[in-house]
């Protein structure tokens, strides 16, 4: 099956999303998390992918009978005057043909369906690890800034002790 072109943009995304994920991973905990989101991701699909053909019978009957039920439904639609022209995408008569055709196309929409689910929850997982290394990362960097200014702070004191404001050499000076 090719992708839409919005499929696709997501499907790119995603998987620039991972790289760059992978490549913030520090800890082998992290790694572990990682690989338990995306392990479960495929699980899951592989999981959806088996009963979309195991159950595809099953399926098609189930939505083959939504869809008799949808049509034959009462409606209040008010009835064309007899003078009004029925377009082809108006035609209320369902052959058995078409009746398949849709039944085929809602169940492989209900399976790509959750197949998007199992993305998006994947991807939800992700930026929510992404997110967690980025505020270790702004803590790790606080603390190394905080590290730095007190060295500062602490070479600012040695050098105010000396009157001159020179550094102190123990050995001859250069002239």
């Amino acid at each position: 099956m090719s992708l839409s072109p919005y499929d696709a943009v997501r499907e790119t995304y995603r998987l620039a999303f991972q790289q760059s994920l992978q490549r913030d991973l520090v800890t082998q905990k992290d790694w572990e998390q990682y690989l338990g989101i995306a392990h479960e991701a495929a699980t899951r699909t592989d999981q959806e992918n088996t009963s979309f053909q195991q159950d595809y019978k099953h399926r098609l009957i189930e939505a083959y009978d939504v869809i008799l039920r949808e049509q034959n439904a009462r409606k209040l639609n008010h009835p064309k005057p007899s003078w009004a022209v029925n377009t082809p995408l108006e035609d209320t008569t369902l052959s058995n043909e078409r009746l398949n055709l849709m039944a085929r196309n809602r169940v492989q929409a209900d399976h790509d369906a959750r197949l998007l689910m199992i993305r998006t929850d994947e991807m939800d997982q992700y930026q929510g690890l992404s997110k967690d290394l980025a505020a270790r990362a702004k803590i790790r960097s606080q603390a190394r800034d905080q590290r730095k200014d007190q060295a500062k702070e602490a070479f600012a004191q040695v050098k105010t002790k000396d009157p001159q404001h020179t550094p102190s050499r123990s050995g001859p000076t250069r002239s």
